[in-house]
């Protein structure tokens, strides 16, 4: 049994319909070129465009979630030319992140597993959360004060993945995935916001926590 499609999925399906319609309507009665050319309008129009566009996002989808998946194997294991978690976990401390290893630690399994769940398509807006949340604390403890160019260091990168994965949760996880399989596919503009504003939320907590512990000894 397919799940119901999302309010994103019904708007180009609505547009074709219009454009079937008034295909029919353009046609001599009872001829096969009216057929043919609502058929075709159809296509072309409405149901390829959106065809295309869920291959799309399923192409942004498995992309990032891929290099997510490497990014966080680097912090875990030393992977694809990684520091590892004990190197890792210094540099989290000189950046005022506390405990270190166990703040890398949190900050690779987001990356690695939320990339993971991005690759099947597999609670879209849970994965969207974790890559948000790793980019925000990036973006706050690296970035945020040397402008936006990543030429110079800048935010550039973190912002573009944030609105990717934004996008990909509005419009749903696209073709081949799992969520749409099983129909747990959750997406709209709402289920965005809510995926956005629980990564930054996750990242602020991770803060807080880190300002809770004590200084290391001299």
């Amino acid at each position: 049994m397919h799940p119901a499609p999302t309010r994103s999925q019904r708007a180009p399906l609505c547009r074709a319909a219009a454009l079937l319609a008034r295909a029919l309507a353009d046609a001599p009665p009872g001829s096969d070129r009216r057929r043919a050319t609502a058929r075709a309008r159809f296509q072309t129009a409405g149901g390829g465009r959106l065809l295309d566009m869920r291959f799309g996002i399923a192409v942004l989808r498995a992309l990032i979630g891929c290099l997510f998946v490497g990014h966080g194997l680097q912090k875990l294991t030393g992977s694809f030319g990684g520091d590892g978690l004990e190197a890792t976990g210094q540099a989290f401390e000189g950046m005022g992140l506390r405990p270190g290893k166990a703040q890398a630690a949190a900050a690779g399994a987001a990356e690695a597993g939320g990339g993971a769940l991005l690759v099947v398509g597999l609670l879209t807006p849970v994965a969207s959360a974790a890559v948000t949340g790793a980019m925000a604390m990036a973006i706050h403890k690296v970035h945020a004060g040397k402008g936006p160019w990543a030429t110079q260091g800048g935010w550039e990168y973190n912002a573009v993945v944030v609105a990717s994965v934004f996008a990909i949760t509005a419009a749903g996880p696209g073709a081949l995935s799992v969520d749409e399989g099983f129909g747990t596919d959750r997406s709209g503009l709402g289920t965005a916001f809510a995926s956005t504003a629980a990564g930054l939320g996750g990242a602020a907590l991770a803060r807080l926590l880190s300002d809770r512990q004590p200084e290391p000894q001299a």
